[in-house]
């Protein structure tokens, strides 16, 4: 029984060089090379071909019969199907992997592969997991029991035609790579395109002309000696046959997905009814773009695939996903009646419920969405100072007042625009400047009163002395904070009181409801001609989920869980960063139940292109999320555990473009392209 084998894959239907393994150089075919180098080997006991049984490859089994060497014919894109029966047929007990299109292959290399396989026990071995030699010289161990297991489970298109991917990602593996003394993974010693061939074939050349066998060291010093085998294929890159294969991954994985979203292109804008929601904020072509029904955490998007999510609705889900009680409530309100001709009493309940919550809260009014609410703020602001300028700080929804200074700022008039006033987080100079340009002219001061970033120096406190020196109304938008840093919001977790607040999002577990909250005093100008008033204000379905969500809220053990459940993703997200040594490129920044990581530019790389590489990679292992998390009560601890599993994996990508300086090697999807930055 053979114990140790080579199998070096072979076919002449390559796209990009057909028949390459049979081209010449220096008068002898690449796969001869190939073989004959892997033959110096006194640990290999036997080396076989494996091509497919298409007519086009008679031409390798006749080479194999002509050079006496075993061959096996199987399926031309099902290599691992290849793979698995040729191993059983010649009774491999562990399996190398070889390509044809190596003529450089080093036996040296291939023998310090096998050694370390069987110094642990390892289900796989490489030296390509991280890569660190010249693509050209990688090298595959597996055992056949790991080979079986991929050939009896794996289901991606990638995992069958490039045989290892589903040993590499599974974690059920005993895995590790042979890592080179220095990193040589920028040369290019295989054979793709026509330019490959012609320069190893002067490499081959060179390397005959000697008496001596050449491997990596004796080639490195070939080349740095004779100038005309300077590198001619550096604009190629590693695994671009796997990236197409990832591409038709996604196209199989995410079918329905893609055809619905050809559909909506066409009578949607955007594709979707929020921005943020659209499929421009994803991989496009690597990410779903319809999603199909939650549970929990978790969702299923239209093909059936299941994510656990930690974008949560853009903040909106607390609880989670199709919550018992929660449907309970909607259920039984919804069999009295949805919309009325007179108020209900469940606006009496949830309004008490909030002033009981939340320091500022004397009144509330309901409306339907965040951007309502901040509105809502700014009119009575305006209202009761008789002022027109307003300072602002975070984002703070679509409506004119402040959309009007951002780039999206098509079909608002320049005389509204300038009525608002930016101003800078922990920066209280930059407000008390708005407040000396614009004169006992700043109506109000509205600001996210936390982001990612914590308040310093008193930054809360500063600023309502300043807005209430200036007779100006403060106004916080906890439309992101309400309900998630504290259960009466940053008003409550900072102890500064704003005069007035708008909340939304979080406090009705993803119906829409959002609410106006403050001073009796102000609140009363909506009678007194400030109109917010709208049709679906009252609508009981909605308040009747915020109801049910904020008693669920309001018991401290349950905020508590969902507290300690962010904690315990950003405590382990900033310390995979920190053993990875990516401190200057990724940062994890927010409080726990509203974190995530963001990126630096590095070298040539923009934040956006670490992103979309980390993203591809979370949503590829099974996590939905566009960078910044939200947690909601059904997150579980074996939840994160798996995220910070996936996130270490993620970042192994980031560090991999980051020391390539290029994507290309990575990225299957298309970039995320952001219609909105938040200031």
């Amino acid at each position: 029984m053979s114990f140790t084998g080579v199998i070096v894959q072979a076919r002449m239907g390559s796209s990009r060089l057909p028949s390459k393994v049979l081209m010449e150089a220096d008068g002898k075919k690449l796969l001869s090379y190939t073989i004959e180098r892997l033959k110096n080997s006194k640990k290999i006991d036997n080396i076989i071909v494996a091509t497919t049984d298409t007519n086009k490859d008679e031409a390798i089994e006749k080479f194999c019969i002509d050079n006496k060497i075993d061959f096996f014919r199987g399926d031309e894109n099902d290599v691992l199907d290849r793979f698995y029966n040729a191993s059983k047929k010649f009774n491999f007990k562990n399996i190398i992997r070889i390509t044809a299109d190596c003529p450089l292959i080093d036996y040296k290399i291939v023998d310090d592969v096998i050694d370390l396989f069987k110094s642990g026990k390892y289900d796989y071995v490489s030296n390509v997991d991280p890569p660190s030699f010249p693509d050209g010289l990688d090298v595959e161990i597996f055992s056949f029991d790991a080979l079986e297991d991929a050939f009896n489970n794996a289901k991606l298109i990638s995992e069958r035609e490039h045989v290892t991917p589903y040993i590499r990602n599974n974690k059920k593996f005993k895995k590790t790579n042979l890592n080179n003394n220095r990193d040589l993974s920028n040369l290019r010693w295989t054979v793709d395109e026509k330019e490959d061939f012609d320069y190893i074939s002067k490499i081959l050349k060179s390397v005959n002309s000697k008496n001596y066998y050449c491997g990596l060291n004796e080639i490195i010093d070939l080349i740095n000696e004779e100038s005309d085998l300077n590198p001619e294929n550096s604009k190629f890159f590693r695994n671009e046959g796997y990236i197409k294969s990832l591409l038709n991954d996604m196209k199989s994985k995410y079918q329905n997905s893609f055809a619905l979203l050809n559909i909506a292109k066409k009578i949607i804008p955007s594709a979707s009814q929020t921005y943020s929601k659209s499929y421009k904020y994803f991989v496009e072509g690597a990410a779903p773009a319809f999603i199909d029904r939650g549970l929990n955490a978790h969702v299923w998007d239209v093909d059936g695939n299941e994510f656990i999510d930690f974008s949560l609705g853009l903040g909106a889900i607390t609880l989670g996903y199709n919550i018992p009680g929660q449907n309970e409530a909607i259920i039984n309100q919804l069999q009295k009646g949805i919309s009325f001709s007179l108020s209900n009493k469940i606006e009496i309940d949830v309004a008490q419920k909030i002033i009981d919550l939340y320091p500022s809260a004397e009144m509330v009014r309901f409306v339907k969405n965040g951007s309502d609410a901040t509105t809502a703020c700014i009119r009575l602001a305006r209202a009761h100072t008789g002022k027109n300028v307003v300072a602002h700080c975070g984002y703070h929804g679509w409506q004119e007042w402040y959309i009007g200074k951002t780039d999206n700022d098509r079909g608002i008039p320049q005389t509204v625009k300038d009525l608002t006033q930016s101003f800078n987080y922990n920066d209280i100079d930059s407000l008390d400047k708005i407040f000396k340009n614009f004169k006992n002219d700043v109506a109000a001061v509205i600001l996210e009163p936390i982001g990612l970033d914590y308040p310093k120096n008193d930054f809360l406190q500063k600023v309502k002395e300043l807005t209430h020196k200036n007779n100006a109304i403060l106004i916080f938008d906890e439309v992101v904070s309400g309900f998630r840093i504290d259960i009466g919001g940053a008003q409550s977790y900072f102890d500064v009181v704003p005069d007035l607040t708008a909340i939304g999002k979080g406090m009705s577990n993803g119906t829409s409801v959002s609410a106006i909250t403050g001073r009796a005093d102000l609140m009363k100008i909506i009678d007194e001609g400030a109109f917010i008033s709208m049709t679906f204000g009252g609508e009981t379905l909605a308040l009747a989920s915020a109801s049910y969500t904020i008693d669920i809220l309001s018991d401290k053990n349950n905020f508590q869980s969902i507290i300690d459940k962010g904690s315990m993703y950003l405590d382990g997200a900033k310390k995979i960063i920190k053993n990875k040594n990516l401190e200057d490129v990724a940062l994890c920044p927010g409080y726990p139940t509203h974190c995530g990581i963001i990126f630096k530019p590095h070298n040539d790389l923009s934040p956006l292109e670490l992103l979309s590489v980390f993203q591809q990679s979370l949503i590829a292992d099974g996590f939905l999320t566009t960078g910044i998390n939200n947690f909601c009560l059904t997150h579980t601890e074996d939840d994160i555990n798996k995220y910070l599993t996936a996130i270490d994996k993620a970042l192994d990508s980031v560090k991999y473009v980051c020391e390539k300086n290029s994507i290309k090697e990575v990225l299957a999807g298309e970039l995320i392209r952001p219609i909105f930055k938040r200031n």
